[in-house]
């Protein structure tokens, strides 16, 4: 019930950009998928949308881009089809080279899915 309220508040006013923390917590499923296709209009009305969540199940049924955050750094940032290519995730790091060519190279031949995410640093 206080997710919905928030959310009314949230919309009374018609934002142009709604910022939602968690918001898939606490409903039933009933409520996510009412609450997931209400999103889904809200964003063909040009609405943009940003949420923060923990159910990437959810969010996977949602999103366009991914970002993901760790720590206050972005560690990921592409679509969602690329996201889900990287398959079933238990453990990201960080690595800064100085040899990218080696690096990639090296990657690519134990078959480790990495991404780019700035310039010598990748997520594997």
């Amino acid at each position: 019930m206080k997710q919905r309220l928030g959310l009314a508040q949230a919309l009374i006013h018609q934002p142009t950009i709604l910022l939602l923390d968690e918001s898939f917590n606490g409903l039933d499923p009933i409520g996510m998928k009412e609450f997931r296709d209400l999103l889904i209009e809200l964003s063909k009305k040009g609405v943009g949308i940003v949420i923060s969540s923990h159910s990437l199940e959810e969010l996977s049924k949602l999103v366009d881009t991914v970002t993901i955050i760790n720590q206050g750094k972005v560690i990921f940032q592409g679509k969602k089809t690329e996201f889900l290519s990287l398959g079933s995730i238990k453990n990201v790091w960080l690595l800064k080279t100085d040899n990218l060519e080696l690096t990639k190279s090296i990657l690519n031949n134990l078959n480790i899915v990495f991404s780019e995410i700035s310039k010598n640093v990748f997520v594997v």
